[in-house]
């Protein structure tokens, strides 16, 4: 076989297997459920909505959903959070420490960080686990955008709804 020739197989080659990816990623397979969408072409995309002040009581541990202002400097997002506290209360009324939690690189607080919350909590911790703007049920397009200086005001958001004064208190 001539380096022409080779050359035109390797490139049919890689096409084919690039279609196939691109046919993949973008299907969903049979009897997988897809929460939102991820069509850039919607104007504004559904993230899925949870009702706030909603509480689940675990074992040794509470959870309430919570919307706070997003770092959007046009202040118009909100970022959805899940905020754990101890089941019990501490010793003289104190509060507990309050651990910050969020994912990274496009991750979502629903793809196992909520475990480590439900151990902080289940050891005298309160914890704030959010997702970013534009990812799980938090506000923003388009949907799934990663942005580091976008997640790092989403940060100072979450640890101003925290301070003394904020939206969320133990």
């Amino acid at each position: 076989m001539s380096d022409s020739n080779l050359g035109f197989c390797c490139s049919v080659v890689v096409g084919v297997a690039a279609a196939l990816a691109g046919a993949l990623i973008t299907s969903t397979p049979p009897g997988v459920v897809q929460i939102g969408t991820f069509d850039p072409t919607l104007s504004k995309p559904a993230a899925p909505v949870r009702t706030e002040g909603t509480i689940f009581k675990g074992a040794g541990f509470n959870r309430r959903d919570v919307y706070f202002p997003s770092g959007d400097p046009n202040g118009v997002d909100r970022l959805h959070g899940w905020f754990y506290t101890p089941a019990t209360t501490l010793p003289n009324g104190q509060s507990p420490p309050v651990v910050l939690m969020a994912s990274g690189l496009g991750a979502q607080m629903d793809f196992g960080m909520d475990a480590y919350a439900e151990v902080f909590a289940k050891n005298g911790f309160a914890a704030l686990l959010f997702d970013y703007r534009c990812f799980g049920s938090s506000d923003g397009t388009p949907r799934n955008w990663v942005d580091p200086w976008r997640h790092l005001d989403d940060w100072r958001a979450a640890l101003k709804t925290l301070a003394p004064g904020g939206k969320v208190t133990v």
